[in-house]
């Protein structure tokens, strides 16, 4: 209190003081009165106020902070689902495929007229390493039946009218084996296979429809349009959650 007081007094001194203003020394006294009050309100504020920041500043270092952020989660993301797919096709193991080939009726020219029926699957190894011991089991195996090709090294567990499987010893990757099976009601087609297995694993049944086969050259321009459209998809994501992010 004592150099607020002192300064308080030579403030006071300075003003009193008539006849003066005009001059020099009256100047310097009033500049130096003007810059020891604000000195005081200064030291009377002392830490206790408020710092204010510029709002444009603050507003660009919060986005950015948040948009690096969210760039690291997701090129993380991004990262696992890469590396999910990778592992998926430089893995080096077996892939089985399993799907009925056709399925057709016959009514023989008989007297009196007999229906047969008939179907056929294919086991592929659409993998990169050799499956081994693929079964092919069946709830009820018809008695004739035949797999091609017939150089496929192959045998039989169980019996013919029951239940049994046919298992082939070895499918090299790429190799298709189809089993076709001839029979008469009331089995039906839906009665006869159960299930494709190997050592490795179970086989993918898909559903098989008859498509269009087009030219190379079409397949890649479409692979290009999926591309590109996967490309536009992912940047307006991101500029859609960039613009949420700055709101």
């Amino acid at each position: 209190m004592g150099c607020c007081s002192s300064a308080f007094r030579q403030s006071r001194r300075c003003s009193i003081q008539p006849g003066r203003w005009s001059t020099p020394a009256a100047t310097g006294c009033r500049r130096g009165r003007d810059r020891r009050r604000a000195a005081l309100g200064l030291r009377f504020l002392g830490s206790s106020a408020p710092k204010i920041l510029p709002s444009g500043s603050a507003r660009v270092s919060h986005r950015g902070l948040d948009t690096q952020r969210l760039l690291q989660i997701a090129g993380a993301i991004g990262l696992l689902i890469l590396g999910k797919y990778l592992d998926r096709w430089f893995t080096r193991k077996p892939k089985l495929i399993s799907y009925i080939g056709h399925v057709s009726a016959f009514t023989l020219r008989t007297d009196p007229p007999k229906p047969v029926y008939t179907h056929a699957i294919v086991v592929i190894n659409a993998g990169r390493l050799h499956a081994t011991n693929v079964r092919i089991g069946h709830a009820v195996l018809p008695e004739n039946y035949q797999v091609i090709p017939t150089s496929a090294s192959h045998r039989l567990e169980g019996t013919a009218g029951g239940p049994a499987e046919i298992i082939l010893d070895r499918m090299v990757p790429g190799e298709q084996v189809t089993i076709s099976y001839l029979y008469w009601p009331p089995l039906l087609w839906n009665n006869v296979n159960s299930y494709t297995k190997s050592d490795e694993g179970f086989a993918k049944i898909v559903n098989v429809l008859p498509t269009r086969q087009f030219s190379r050259w079409t397949m890649w321009a479409l692979r290009a349009l999926v591309f590109a459209g996967a490309v536009s998809i992912c940047y307006w994501i991101y500029e859609l959650i960039r613009s949420v992010i700055v709101r």
